[in-house]
């Protein structure tokens, strides 16, 4: 189990890891605290067989707590690999990524940095195994009969 999500994500593969420091500056920034964040963004997200996806008419998100969210999570992940090679994470970096791949003012939908906040919020909250997804599509493992107990019903 991790706390961090390693996505493909820009032009590369990026960590997004909300350390306790991010996660001080995010309730800071947002005056409000992690719980409360991760409630709120969650507001209208469901699973069901076909995966996990976010019901629009129950959302409750507001744009710069998504942005912020990414953003913080980029800095403190600080690992990036663009064409094989590592790159290393600034801020200003972080922010650039957020604005060009996720702001609406460049044509991005806000179902993404949606989807993006919420992966990274469920990790830091609830952990993240990575092979849970090849766990869940792999039959299941056939088990032994367990004995019954002696003198019993």
């Amino acid at each position: 189990m991790q706390t961090h999500r390693d996505i493909l994500f820009a032009d590369g593969e990026y960590r997004f890891l909300l350390t306790v420091d991010a996660i001080l500056k995010l309730q800071h920034e947002l005056g409000i605290r992690i719980g409360a964040i991760h409630a709120h963004v969650l507001r209208g997200r469901y699973i069901n067989d076909m995966g996990e996806f976010g019901y629009d008419l129950e959302a409750d998100y507001g744009v710069h707590e998504l942005l912020k969210i990414c953003e913080y999570a980029l800095i403190y992940g600080n690992r990036a690999v663009v064409e094989g090679r590592e790159v290393p994470m600034t801020g200003d970096l972080a922010k650039r990524l957020v604005k060009l791949y996720l702001s609406p003012d460049h044509g991005n939908p806000l179902s993404k940095a949606w989807d993006l906040a919420t992966a990274v919020l469920n990790a830091c909250v609830h952990g993240y195994d990575p092979d849970g997804d090849d766990q869940k599509k792999s039959p299941p493992k056939p088990t032994k009969p367990r004995a019954a107990s002696k003198g019993g019903k």
